[in-house]
């Protein structure tokens, strides 16, 4: 009785990214604003061993890691978005943020932000505007719902 369940939003950093945007694509009727902060987007372009969770070797099951990519799923987006990634991200590439946005320019949706923090590493939620910037986002959004 507390919650309003038409305001879910999901928050994700890192592979909690990766899966808060899935969320957002595969259950759009439930999730209705996200932010994601150093995400990888495509299994493909991890940088850690994925291959343990997909058993097989990209090589050997091009279909599954097709399959498990997200880059060709966001004509299904339609929650507004925040996206924050550190420049100085060396396990998760600034490059990965950088795609999705230009995918979604690509794709024509306007709904989403674009944060960069400039020499923060990959754990951004250690930038003192992380915090505040996120709430904001949220409130934000869901006043408009």
């Amino acid at each position: 009785s507390y919650m309003d369940i038409d305001k879910i939003g999901i928050m994700g950093h890192s592979w909690g990214g990766h899966f808060a945007l899935r969320a957002l694509l595969e259950f759009p009727d439930f999730y209705k604003v996200g932010h994601i902060s150093a995400a990888a987007i495509d299994l493909i372009d991890f940088r850690v061993a994925v291959e343990a969770f997909m058993g097989c070797l990209p090589q050997d099951c091009p279909e599954k890691y097709e399959q498990s990519n997200i880059s060709n799923k966001l004509s299904n987006l339609n929650a507004p978005l925040m996206i924050v990634h550190g420049t100085a991200d060396d396990d998760v590439p600034i490059d990965e943020a950088y795609k999705l946005v230009a995918k979604l320019k690509e794709l024509n949706y306007t709904s989403y932000e674009f944060i960069e923090y400039q020499g923060v590493n990959h754990i951004v939620m250690r930038h003192p505007e992380w915090k505040p910037t996120m709430i904001d986002f949220f409130e934000k959004e869901f006043n408009k719902l």
